[in-house]
């Protein structure tokens, strides 16, 4: 069986294949699933300019490093089965990296109830100021913070 291929542009620019609707899809029959422009791998996008992220076997996949942005230029989430939200691991230190607003104000992922999650380190604002995760109510989520500082004093 051979592998399916994108279209090229005069380029030699990977193109994606669109519906009626104006939404460009993946080729998901084929090892690398992304399409290449310019030497990169790039998101394809729905009707709305949103970039999406493609689903292989029931499994969000992302460009590694590189979050799918909306139509405003803010980075999203990949999702999980149940609908929570994941971040994508940070180039060189084993982490993780949150996502970014269109003006580089870093936001938790949240989980399908609406609770924001933490990975392992806490977003700090442009002030300096810790923004600690909000719980399903929009309450700041400190209580794990407060015991740390306790033990500390």
């Amino acid at each position: 069986m051979s592998t399916p291929l994108y279209l090229k542009d005069p380029s030699g620019n990977e193109l994606y294949l669109t519906n009626n609707e104006g939404d460009e899809y993946y080729l998901t029959g084929r090892t690398q699933v992304f399409a290449i422009k310019e030497g990169k791998r790039y998101y394809a996008k729905d009707k709305d300019k949103n970039e999406i992220y493609p689903i292989v076997n029931n499994k969000a996949q992302t460009i590694p490093f590189l979050y799918a942005k909306n139509a405003l230029g803010n980075d999203t989430y990949p999702t999980d089965a149940h609908g929570n939200e994941f971040p994508i691991p940070e180039q060189g230190t084993g982490g993780f990296m949150y996502a970014t607003d269109k003006d580089g104000n870093a936001f938790y992922p949240t989980d399908n109830t609406g609770k924001e999650i933490t990975y392992g380190k806490y977003i700090y604002k442009k002030d300096g100021f810790i923004q600690f995760p909000l719980n399903r109510e929009g309450i700041p989520s400190i209580k794990r913070m407060t015991r740390r500082m306790t033990r500390c004093m």
